[in-house]
């Protein structure tokens, strides 16, 4: 099988693509976008986020018997290298290890990384890149500058009034009917007091992750709401203290009421 691009998951991308081309476009919501850039359209999310930002592209492909210079391979997932040097899909800004480790072999062959362009994963689908997801793509991630783009992130981490993208806070079930009732309460934190928010989805479900079955993460949109980054000085000592990049803190007051929704 040259170049092939046949694993369950990109068969299944693309029959979700197929049933959306006979629907209406304006029906794709942001959650079924990305469900469909993790079941067989990560090439139109990785060459949407090589528009929007110039980010260089990359993939991952399994090698099959004969070798990767027999043409003997199939792509597993396309990404763009970020410029912190991590990698970056529709789940966020990652490591490469975190990456890495949610990939699926079919046949549990050696896992190779190479720089790719738009036109080599056009051509590696099946169909080509489907110009509507793509653009989909596109629109989600101007509408969610923070947690994709490099000079954005730093902007709303230093304090810098937000222009709209989506953070994301990890509570309870309990917690989340409450908020989405009544709206945030400031609480306390290593941080400082405040209203404790990620800018990266995939830390945000590693956090729920660890918290259990309870755990809702809700998508809030700060409007005008300024957002503030965690002191170097109050991190330091902790274990991880780069896992406080991706937090952002709102320092309100009173209860504070965002645009906001579950995360299915």
């Amino acid at each position: 099988m040259n170049g092939s691009t046949l694993t369950l998951g990109l068969v299944a991308g693309l029959a979700l693509g197929a049933a959306m081309k006979r629907g209406s476009r304006s029906t794709l919501s942001d959650e079924r976008l990305l469900k469909l850039a993790c079941v067989g359209m990560c090439g139109e999310f990785a060459a949407a986020l090589h528009r929007e930002f110039d980010y260089p592209l990359g993939a991952f492909y399994e090698v099959g018997p004969d070798g990767w210079k027999a043409g003997d391979y199939t792509l597993i997932h396309a990404f763009a290298y970020h410029p912190s040097g991590k990698l970056v899909d529709s789940k966020g800004i990652r490591s490469k290890a975190q990456m890495k480790s949610e990939l699926y072999t079919m046949d549990g062959g050696k896992v190779k990384e190479a720089k790719t362009t738009e036109g080599d994963l056009d051509a590696l689908s099946m169909e080509g890149l489907d110009p509507e997801v793509l653009e989909a793509a596109r629109s989600y991630l101007q509408r969610n500058r923070a947690a994709f783009d490099a000079d954005a992130g730093r902007a709303a981490r230093r304090g810098s009034r937000s222009t709209g993208g989506t953070y994301f806070h990890v509570t309870t079930i309990d917690g989340a009917n409450a908020i989405l009732r009544d709206g945030f309460r400031a609480g306390p934190g290593i941080c400082g007091r405040g209203v404790y928010l990620w800018d990266d989805l995939w830390y945000a479900q590693q956090m729920a992750q660890d918290e259990g079955d309870d755990a809702v993460i809700l998508a809030v949109n700060p409007e005008d709401t300024e957002l503030y980054a965690c002191d170097e000085a109050d991190v330091q000592d902790e274990g991880d203290s780069a896992y406080y990049d991706h937090v952002v803190i709102a320092r309100v007051k009173s209860r504070w009421k965002p645009k906001m929704r579950v995360l299915e």
